[in-house]
């Protein structure tokens, strides 16, 4: 083991799912931070900078470029360039909507909510009034459309299971959008959930991310398995644990 390699190379190890000299991508822990803010807290980004630096003592600038972000209670799947050819294709991709971002989400439906595997597309207009996302109509100051696919692959008592396509990026879209359909995400106090969870975190999921490798042009597939609080809920949902194991 090389010790003058920094504390950070060895706790973000665990979060790699992919990584080559152009992109790494990692399982975001729930409750941890995207990017940095003035809250002090550590980010995913800064420990990223921190790997890619490798040597501590190092005063070399690091390229590190995050391709979106995943909201502080959220888990899952982060895009990130290592250098800044990548980094354009990967913005370009994403501003033509080519990067697909899958959601896996356990919500507490509404009593009489039916399971249908089928697809359905959700089109609404949002406002961001401070710390919520809100029901906005089109003309409305400020109104932002956004979209979703989902699927609601698995009913089983207080618990759903639901897959979601993120169309369009917003704040709190999912969480927003999913509760003003009967389904809040467990834990998601903002959105209508009864059940909360230790620190604030939710049940909502970043599964996997489909994108075109920005140098290769090899078809990418990344999948973050479940996190833990996600799977002791799925305990208490025979049909739902069921489902994800199969």
């Amino acid at each position: 083991m090389d010790l003058s390699l920094s504390p950070g190379v060895y706790a973000l190890a665990p979060l790699i799912l992919f990584e080559d000299d152009d992109i790494i991508v990692l399982n975001k822990p729930a409750g941890m931070l995207s990017l940095d803010d003035d809250s002090g807290r550590t980010s995913l980004y800064a420990m990223v900078k921190d790997y890619l630096r490798g040597d501590a003592a190092s005063d070399e600038p690091v390229y590190c470029a995050a391709m979106h972000r995943i909201d502080r209670p959220v888990s899952g799947v982060m895009l990130f360039a290592k250098n800044p050819a990548a980094a354009r294709i990967l913005s370009s991709d994403m501003k033509q909507r080519r990067i697909r971002k899958f959601y896996c989400a356990l919500t507490n439906p509404a009593p009489g909510t039916q399971c249908n595997e089928e697809w359905r597309e959700l089109r609404q207009h949002i406002v961001h009034r401070r710390a919520r996302t809100c029901m906005a109509e089109a003309s409305d100051p400020g109104a932002l459309a956004v979209a979703i696919r989902y699927r609601v692959m698995v009913c089983d008592g207080e618990y759903g299971l639901v897959l979601v396509e993120l169309l369009t990026g917003k704040r709190h879209q999912i969480r927003f959008q999913l509760s003003s359909i009967g389904m809040p995400i467990t834990g998601d106090r903002f959105y209508g959930s009864k059940r909360l969870l230790d620190d604030g975190i939710i049940c909502l999921h970043a599964h996997y991310l489909m994108f075109t490798h920005p140098v290769t042009g090899s078809p990418m597939i990344i999948t973050a398995p479940l996190p833990p609080h996600i799977e002791a809920v799925t305990g208490t949902a025979p049909g739902i644990g069921e489902y994800l194991r199969d």
